[in-house]
């Protein structure tokens, strides 16, 4: 939905900053997915939780006409088990879509939000609280150019290759 990908978008850093890192290739087609990107310029960034690659998640304070919502986007498995809006088969329904999507190339993130956020202070342990589960986007990602290179190196090399599908 439209709401899912703005939030998206809120919790990257390219909305702030608008340049395109190295690693920020969700953030860019992101934004660039925003019907209207002008709708992030009524969000304040409060504060961040950078992405942690064991937690598998980030999380953002934004506000809006003083009120405050906590965005968490992450991978699906660290986020459906707090969202409070889903229940045991909707869980397991999208956890069949996130593999469907892995199967054809596609990675996928998951979007949830505590929309009653009290205050401004806030911890790791609130990207597990009062969670709604929003939506999910999927992303086709591109195999990078460097790819064919580095098989062949590794192939010259005598490297095994392992397909994990």
């Amino acid at each position: 939905s439209d709401k899912t990908i703005l939030f998206g978008a809120l919790t990257s850093s390219f909305v702030e900053n608008k340049t395109k890192l190295a690693n920020n290739s969700f953030d860019i087609a992101i934004f660039e997915a925003l019907k209207d990107k002008h709708l992030v310029d009524a969000y304040k960034k409060e504060g961040e939780i950078p992405f942690d690659p064991i937690r598998k998640r980030n999380s953002v304070l934004v506000s809006r006409d003083s009120i405050n919502i906590f965005i968490v986007r992450g991978a699906a498995e660290s986020i459906l088990p707090h969202a409070t809006n889903i229940n045991e088969d909707k869980a397991k329904e999208l956890a069949s879509w996130v593999i469907e999507q892995g199967m054809k190339g596609h990675r996928t993130i998951a979007i949830a939000v505590n929309d009653s956020f009290n205050g401004n202070q806030y911890s790791v342990e609130d990207e597990e609280k009062d969670l709604k589960f929003l939506g999910m986007i999927a992303f086709h990602d591109q195999i990078k150019e460097s790819t064919k290179e580095a098989v062949l190196k590794a192939k010259q090399l005598k490297v095994r290759l392992k397909n994990t599908k």
